[in-house]
């Protein structure tokens, strides 16, 4: 039996070397499909150790399991998770003219500009690399299709906090309450906790209780209508249109399994709560969408009082997450 480990752990760090000298590896014409990470329900008691794969077996030092366990999670999860590679955001880059116009108010603090095209099923499962022309461009988590403002980076669909879906913007995060609304042609340097819109999100009291955050989620699946605007996770997607944006994702646990061990999804994200501000600044035939956005606030993820039944806060019925 402890063959069979040692020989596990030899090729995963056989892994790691090569890693390490191909920082940023090129994609190939036919990529292979990551193994896939057996999703579980959110259950929020704690789990440690590497997976069941060893139960039974004569017991290793705890030394022993954690690193086999983190290089297990380096060979099979960390890629689901990586940051973008330098071309792969030169692929998905706004045009130099959008930048330079754009120029002065990007030098200010807490801004930012970015790219979203359309979904062509390249993260339908984020599992698995779809070796379509399109999707072979667009080869980050996500697809360029999802954008996490918390992280100021692209995302895999169910971590992210926008996507773009057709003629429409969605907050796809999971364990996240998502408030979004269009408040008009409104310039984003003019626009500041004081500009009507912003109001709401601000008074907007996330709960500690999670069967009480369950039934927040629904209402805002349906829209919150307070002083003319209407707040949800879905609004359309409009040229020189500016948004305002809360997404609180709230902390906790949310199993996953890859071979030889099982993981917190949420270690390998950003929890917080923002409040932000963008606008499209332009969307060409092509479908996709340039974004200029600015943070107005940013402080930590509310903790909930999580049941000992294993449940979770998702998106709306009907929509896809």
């Amino acid at each position: 039996m402890w063959r069979l480990v040692l020989i596990l752990f030899s090729a995963a760090v056989s892994f790691t070397g090569v890693a390490a000298q191909q920082a940023s590896p090129t994609p190939t014409s036919t990529p292979r499909p990551l193994p896939a990470p057996q999703e579980t329900p959110v259950n929020f008691r704690s789990r440690t150790g590497v997976s069941s794969m060893y139960d039974g077996r004569p017991s290793m030092t705890t030394s022993q399991e954690l690193a086999v366990r983190q290089l297990l999670l380096q060979k099979y999860a960390f890629p689901l998770y990586r940051k973008p590679s330098e071309s792969e955001l030169a692929a998905i880059a706004p045009s130099s003219d959008i930048v330079l116009r754009y120029k002065k108010f990007l030098e200010q603090k807490d801004t930012g500009i970015f790219k979203l095209v359309p979904d062509a099923g390249c993260s339908e499962n984020h599992r698995v690399v779809v070796a379509t022309d399109d999707c072979l461009k667009y080869t980050m988590p996500g697809a360029g299709n999802s954008y996490s403002f918390r992280t100021a980076n692209y995302r895999i669909r169910h971590l992210a906090d926008l996507m773009l879906a057709g003629d429409k913007f969605r907050i796809p995060g999971i364990l996240t309450h998502g408030l979004l609304a269009p408040i008009g042609n409104i310039p984003l340097p003019e626009v500041s906790m004081r500009t009507p819109g912003i109001a709401f999100l601000t008074e907007f009291k996330p709960s500690t209780d999670f069967e009480r955050a369950v039934a927040v989620e629904d209402l805002i699946g349906l829209g919150l209508e307070r002083d003319g605007f209407v707040y949800s996770r879905s609004v359309g997607a409009y040229e020189d249109t500016t948004y305002a944006m809360r997404v609180i994702a709230y902390d906790g646990l949310v199993e996953r399994a890859v071979p030889g061990a099982q993981y917190n999804e949420m270690d390998f994200d950003r929890r917080r709560d923002v409040i932000v501000a963008f606008r499209v600044v332009e969307r060409p035939p092509d479908g996709s969408v340039t974004i200029i956005w600015i943070e107005l606030s940013n402080t930590a993820a509310p903790k909930l009082k999580i049941p000992t039944r294993s449940t979770t806060l998702e998106t709306p019925k009907g929509e896809k997450p």
